[in-house]
């Protein structure tokens, strides 16, 4: 079998930055976020903490309007 490769597609989520430690329910389990991480909301609603080092290597701002 040949290997292609592959693109991902664009994936959009809604995120905001904490000030103060949080706590979100996910798929996984409860969770905690640290102060200045990111909590984030993907597409089909499912709320999940991400570490400020890691949100700024994977995701970028952009204007609602880009969003398709």
């Amino acid at each position: 079998m040949m290997a292609w490769r592959c693109y991902k597609k664009k994936v959009y989520t809604w995120a905001k930055k904490m000030d103060e430690e949080f706590v979100v329910t996910t798929l996984e389990g409860t969770m905690v976020g640290k102060p200045g991480d990111y909590l984030c909301r993907d597409s089909s609603g499912n709320h999940y903490p991400c570490d400020a080092g890691i949100f700024k290597q994977m995701y970028e701002e952009v204007e609602p309007d880009e969003i398709v």
